[in-house]
């Protein structure tokens, strides 16, 4: 019988070490040589800067963590009885992980943002529904009882039934204005939808400001006595300069604005419209034309959104004041095709709406 002794260290430095070392996981695993479950050597990773330990205890060299076994095998005859097994205490990350961590992110985070974007879009189109339900039933409120009293008062007057001629001229005033009220409903209904199927831009002429105050005033002067309020004109312009506007637009701006603070300021203590015409030099200049009122003016959570389309304050239930929401959007989409601004602020008391635009 012959036998063979051979030297431990040796025979793990000479033989195991430069095969674990140049094996693809030898730099991330720890290999270890036991016999009959004693150990007889450890190899740790190339980057620790250690291939030997002796550990008699077998106990574990990761500070009490136990690793995970990725591999175990046996020598070769005559070294069968040595068990070598290779432990990780975590596992590498492969060459496409930063890949899959990225899509771990980001995709979660495009399903969440879509899944808010779907949302806003349902809300918004839910909202839009209801403003253009509201609009649809103030359009008809709006046209369904001007025309009963029209009608009403033209088949007394046709059939002869009002003697008297001061209640004769009542009547006939009490259509025609109701009649002026109704074109200016059409017309405002019209002219937003021109603008929503045309983008086309509005013709511009010169005019100068002070023309275009006469033809408002011109244009307001019956409505606003109508409806029992004073018309203040002030012309605070003293230089000569021109804007350009497309005249009809900019008069139904204007219009739009008058009606608009009638409507809202006619429980007022003060009756009075004031149409003003000035020129704001900061920081850069612009000829202003503004309508202010002496109501209870514009709280400021809506201040921003009366610009918008449909969009009307307060309760559909309770609310008191007549309109169809759309008046003050066209006010803000006429502005802007004519490269003007529109803006509102409060008083004590009342709101000013101002229309701003940039001479020419």
């Amino acid at each position: 019988m012959q036998s063979t002794i051979v030297d431990g260290r040796a025979f793990i430095q000479e033989v195991l070490r430069p095969r674990f070392h140049s094996s693809s996981i030898g730099s991330l695993s720890r290999w270890v040589a036991s016999y009959h479950d004693e150990v007889l050597a450890q190899i740790n990773p190339a980057r620790s800067g250690s291939y030997w330990r002796r550990d008699t205890a077998g106990s574990p060299p990761s500070g009490g963590k136990t690793d995970a076994l990725i591999y175990e095998t046996n020598l070769s005859t005559p070294f069968h009885d040595v068990t070598v097994h290779a432990t990780v205490s975590s596992l590498p990350l492969g060459p496409g992980s930063a890949v899959v961590h990225t899509l771990a992110i980001v995709i979660p985070a495009i399903l969440l943002v879509g899944a808010f974007g779907l949302y806003r879009l349902a809300s918004q189109q839910i909202k839009l529904a209801a403003a253009q339900h509201n609009f649809v039933s103030a359009v008809s409120h709006e046209l369904k009882t001007p025309l009963t009293s029209i009608r009403m008062y033209s088949e007394m007057l046709r059939a002869g039934w009002v003697q008297d001629d001061s209640k004769r001229q009542t009547y006939y005033d009490f259509i025609f204005f109701e009649s002026e009220r109704l074109s200016r409903l059409v017309a405002n209904v019209l002219q937003l939808s021109r603008l929503t199927n045309n983008s086309s831009p509005l013709d511009l002429k010169a005019f100068s400001p002070a023309t275009l105050l006469d033809a408002v005033q011109a244009n307001v002067q019956a409505q606003v006595e109508a409806a029992g309020f004073t018309l203040e004109v002030n012309n605070r312009l003293s230089t000569s300069i021109q804007v350009e506007v497309e005249e009809d637009a900019f008069t139904r701006i204007m219009i739009n604005l008058v009606d608009n603070a009638l409507k809202f300021s006619a429980q007022a203590d003060h009756k009075i419209i004031c149409l003003n015409l000035e020129m704001s030099g900061h920081p850069q200049p612009f000829v202003i034309f503004s309508v202010r009122d002496y109501g209870p003016g514009i709280e400021r959570q809506h201040r921003k959104k009366i610009f918008q389309r449909f969009y009307r304050a307060g309760s559909e239930l309770t609310r008191a004041t007549p309109g169809t929401g759309i008046g003050l959007a066209l006010v803000k989409e006429l502005a802007n095709k004519m490269h003007a601004d529109v803006d509102v602020c409060n008083h004590q008391p009342g709101a000013e709406f101002r229309v701003m635009f940039r001479p020419g």
